[in-house]
């Protein structure tokens, strides 16, 4: 009886430990910014749409069931984007999130000087997005999962063509 408490003991801890390693790997995705294109443009502001590809590094499928990001050009805060809506990705895979920040022209003197920089050096213009998110897996719920990514415009068009 030993032998067989033993066992179970350590069958137990193994499967404790992977369970819990899968947990934190709820922690671990991979954000890819693939696409920044002009939204829609009216006497206020205008829009910008952030396309990104979450990918889903754990065995289990998730949930996605909230997100709130700042969305950051050269450090300069451009708009808020969050959402309710939940979305699944599947183990291992990748899915879309389009993202569309609406920028107030009361910005635009910030966002001018970015200017110079899209004639001159347009890997020195950094796109950034910063905040939380939660997902749930196997009953797991995580909230406040930190999230950030930054790319920069050059690496963007490079990767376009």
């Amino acid at each position: 009886m030993s032998k067989l408490f033993t066992t179970l003991l350590i069958l137990t801890g193994v499967t404790a430990g992977y369970l819990y390693w899968q947990y934190k790997r709820l922690y671990d995705y991979l954000f890819k910014l693939n696409k920044v294109s002009l939204g829609s443009i009216d006497r206020n502001g205008f829009s910008i749409i952030l396309e990104y590809t979450i990918t889903n590094k754990s065995v289990y499928g998730v949930t996605i069931e909230n997100y709130n990001f700042d969305i950051y050009i050269n450090g300069i805060y451009v708009g808020k984007v969050n959402s309710v809506s939940k979305f699944d990705i599947n183990s291992f895979g990748t899915s879309p999130l389009t993202l569309s920040v609406y920028v107030p022209f009361k910005l635009d003197a910030k966002l001018l000087t970015l200017l110079p920089l899209l004639k001159t050096d347009i890997s020195r213009v950094i796109f950034e997005l910063r905040g939380t998110m939660s997902a749930k897996a196997l009953g797991f719920s995580v909230a406040k999962i930190p999230v950030t990514y930054s790319t920069d415009l050059k690496s963007l068009i490079i990767q376009e063509n």
